[in-house]
């Protein structure tokens, strides 16, 4: 494609950004050839970044219109990043088991706080008017704490911001105290998960579900995706999660330790996602990937051996891998190609509510 058969036009307008108030330029794109000026596309994507994509109505392009390009401009543009309220909003808060009324405690301050201990299963819940959708959001800790501003509050905003529904699940931990002499067991986790889903049955059964997880917060997502329930579940997104590497007989490095207690070591073996010798691991809704290529905390493996089930088991599966990234970059730390994950991840979510439900 020469010049004289393809010009660039770069167009700059305003257009409102995605989850802010302020405005961030948008680059529309044009190829002229044979005398016609087509439209190949705009987007913009959370304030992160652009992508292209086609405009509706525009003449379909054919011949050699193999490249793009884009004018220096845009990567000079400032986009607006989600951003947080100086402020934590407060949750409306639902007990899982009525027998239980321990207090949970937060510690540390705003957007860093965490859970040491769950000992009330609790949904907090973040609403929005005339929500699209749902989502259980879980939150990070290794099984042994919750990360709950920074990979439960903080997505559950950025939920909202797309309009959909946001409920954060405090669950206990395998092999946690358990406050009355005891520990417990490795189940305890999916126990709570189970009381969520019910809950959200008899609450909000009209909205379609997603199960968002980043971390162990991923793991959640992933086995909560593999249970029943009468919800529309739309997807799930994991990010970073040790889904499958940690079992005892597929450990990734090999050799590596069991985790500490044993309760949690179980609850990984008992609950592999995305191995083909497991099919009650296999989550038969769409699956968002996002993974960091060099994450040592969590190797790639884990997404990897998922895709092999999923390519032999006809699985829907996105999954981005970023060579830069850093375990546990979530919503707040991309300085780098990974900055693109939770637009990709939106445009995801947009997509599996616009789809047809599979049989």
């Amino acid at each position: 494609m020469n010049r004289r058969e393809a010009l660039l036009y770069t167009c700059i307008r305003k257009y409102p950004s995605i989850g802010g108030t302020q405005p961030a330029s948008v680059n529309l794109f044009f190829f002229y050839s044979n005398s016609h000026l087509l439209p190949v596309g705009y987007r913009i994507t959370l304030g992160l970044g652009i992508s292209l994509r086609p405009v509706p109505g525009a003449p379909s392009l054919s011949g050699p219109f193999s490249c793009m390009a884009m004018s220096q401009s845009l990567f000079e543009t400032q986009f607006s990043r989600f951003s947080l309220p100086a402020q934590p909003p407060e949750a409306e808060i639902s007990r899982l088991d009525g027998r239980i009324s321990t207090p949970n405690v937060l510690s540390g301050h705003w957007p860093d706080r965490q859970l040491q201990a769950v000992h009330t299963p609790e949904l907090h819940s973040f609403r929005v008017v005339n929500a699209c959708a749902q989502a259980l959001v879980y939150a990070g800790g290794g099984y042994t704490k919750l990360m709950y501003d920074k990979e439960g509050l903080e997505v559950a905003l950025w939920l909202n911001s797309m309009g959909i529904d946001a409920h954060i699940l405090l669950h206990r931990f395998p092999g946690g105290d358990s406050g009355t002499g005891g520990v417990y067991n490795k189940s305890i986790a999916l126990t709570d998960g189970a009381a969520a889903l019910r809950l959200l049955e008899q609450r909000s059964a009209a909205l379609p579900l997603f199960h968002v997880g980043l971390s162990s917060g991923g793991h959640m997502a992933g086995l909560m995706a593999c249970q029943s329930t009468s919800l529309s579940v739309r997807g799930a997104l994991i990010a970073y999660a040790p889904i499958n590497a940690n079992h005892r007989q597929h450990k990734y490095p090999e050799g590596k330790a069991d985790y500490p207690p044993v309760q949690k070591q179980d609850f990984y073996d008992d609950w592999a996602i995305g191995l083909e010798g497991h099919p009650h691991g296999l989550p038969h809704c769409p699956l968002f990937l996002a993974y960091a290529l060099q994450d040592r905390s969590v190797p790639v493996q884990h997404a990897l051996n998922l895709l092999q089930a999923a390519s032999r088991n006809n699985l829907t599966v996105d999954a981005h891998i970023f060579g830069t990234a850093q375990h546990g970059f979530a919503l707040r730390n991309l300085d780098g190609t990974h900055a693109s994950w939770p637009t990709l991840a939106q445009d995801w979510i947009r997509w599996q509510l616009r789809s047809p439900i599979a049989p």
